[in-house]
């Protein structure tokens, strides 16, 4: 279990060829340094999320921990190794199941059975091809701890309208405190975590950007960081629709829009897509009551990757809309159809459990022809139909399973626990829109698809807020009414 469970860890966080492998990821492992925090953070943060008390404390430390821990995987005997992803979630599992705190998901949801699937669908890919019990043993502890405990933690301890803003203002929170450290690697190149790790967490090339850099500060690549700065912008309006002084209104403010200034530097096309997208569909549902953005947003992902399974090609189409945007980007987003062409073919070929660790294209040598850039072909590939069916679901059910919610928050005048909602759904469909193209685990967003779907009964509990009385005027008196 040792070897496939390494094997997997380092698949699944991997993004492009050259991250993530084996070689590399054993000599981050050798990093005494990084061994002590990675050890350090996962029995510390399991033991106060244990203690913490209010759903504030338990997402700064899980915030925290995602956006400052190394990258390195360290070999544990008979396990699979333990990252920064492993071990966030084994802390949020520890934190979410005994925590001294009240524990309730809220009733059971068809959402709960996709987060499970998705955990347990790699045993039937190992079985099925032929690698054994083993490795699917190994494939689903891996998948549980990066998908299934996060979206327990969110389940059980943020199902309440207070942890939807506690979860807010972390996210916000962490992108006001990456913003700073965003600009300064625009103006240094991405040096952070080699700085105070000792090694470059990803492939220096892609860092580049035109004459210029894009930034990682301590997260897995640039596109990753800029993901999460847009993020931030939505978490941060959400808060300011929630906030009541205006004073603080006015703070929130400014932070959202030198958020938003740092997010388009990033230079991620996708990403500033995906924010400006989110930013509309965010006032069109708290200003105009148009909810019905979020269930258009939901279906990019499942309609997506149905029509690449139809046969359809829609690469044309999205390499034109690319090229009318970002001109540079047209050629490179061609290449990554044209491989996901390739891995898709090769997909089929065990369509209904996948491929499990082995889902890859070789030369004639034995080495990789082709590497997956994106979440839903990587789930496809490596857990079949099953796996790509549970991931739609965790992502982009919350939408659909909130959406009642969200209209009876509206027509209650509830439009700060509506506007807090909106603001968290729009995050994780930014998430699930993401993973369209690329494969950046994120613990923070799926831990918001599990708050989503405990709270989806709001607006059935909460009082409606009185209408504002008109205000009338006394009659004048009148000399004779004396």
């Amino acid at each position: 279990m040792e070897r496939s469970g390494r094997y997997w860890t380092s698949a699944i966080l991997a993004h492009r060829s050259g991250h993530g492998s084996r070689s590399e990821l054993s000599r981050r492992a050798m990093n005494p340094f990084v061994m002590v925090i990675l050890i350090a953070y996962t029995l510390g943060a399991a033991a106060a999320l244990v203690s913490a008390r209010k759903p504030m404390t338990f997402c700064l430390i899980a915030t925290a921990g995602w956006l400052f821990l190394p990258h390195g995987t360290i070999d544990l005997p008979g396990l699979p190794g333990l990252n920064r992803a492993t071990g966030l979630g084994i802390a949020l599992l520890i934190g979410a199941l005994f925590g001294r705190r009240p524990r309730s998901m809220r009733g059971f949801c068809w959402i709960d059975a996709a987060a499970a699937l998705l955990a347990l669908s790699p045993f039937a890919a190992s079985v099925t091809s032929g690698l054994g019990a083993y490795d699917g043993v190994s494939a689903v502890l891996v998948q549980a701890l990066i998908w299934l405990a996060p979206y327990v933690a969110g389940r059980v301890v943020l199902s309440s309208p207070r942890g939807l803003l506690a979860l807010l203002s972390a996210i916000a929170l962490g992108a006001v405190i990456y913003a700073p450290l965003c600009i300064l690697e625009l103006l240094i190149s991405p040096q952070l975590h080699r700085i105070l790790y000792g090694f470059h967490q990803h492939s220096f090339v892609q860092t580049m950007r035109g004459s210029g850099f894009r930034p990682m500060v301590f997260l897995q690549h640039p596109l990753a960081t800029a993901l999460w700065m847009a993020s931030g912008v939505i978490a941060l309006l959400g808060l300011r629709r929630a906030i009541t002084r205006q004073a603080s209104r006015s703070m929130v403010t400014l932070a959202a829009v030198g958020v938003f200034v740092v997010a388009i530097a990033c230079k991620s096309a996708g990403s500033t897509v995906l924010l400006i997208g989110g930013v509309g569909v965010f006032f069109a549902a708290t200003t105009f009551g148009m909810i019905w953005p979020l269930l258009a947003m939901a279906a990019v992902l499942p309609a997506f990757a149905t029509l690449r399974l139809m046969g359809v090609s829609i690469g044309d189409y999205v390499v034109q809309l690319a090229s009318g945007i970002a001109p540079g980007r047209a050629l490179s987003l061609q290449a990554r159809l044209d491989n996901e062409a390739k891995l898709l073919e090769k997909a089929t070929q065990r369509l209904l459990f996948g491929h499990g660790s082995q889902f890859h294209l070789t030369d004639v040598f034995g080495g990789k022809q082709t590497t997956a850039d994106s979440m839903w072909i990587i789930t496809l590939g490596r857990q079949g139909l099953l796996g790509l069916l549970s991931l739609c679901g965790l992502l982009a059910g919350p939408a659909t399973a909130c959406y009642r919610a969200a209209v009876r928050l509206r027509k209650a005048r509830l439009k700060r626990e509506a506007a807090v909602l909106v603001a968290t759904l729009i995050i994780v469909l930014l998430f699930a829109i993401d993973c369209v193209f690329n494969a950046m685990i994120n613990p923070i967003f799926v831990m918001a698809a599990g708050a989503c779907v405990s709270n989806r009964r709001l607006g059935k509990t909460l009082k409606a807020r009185p209408r504002p009385r008109p205000i009338q005027l006394a009659a004048p008196t009148t000399p004779a009414s004396r």
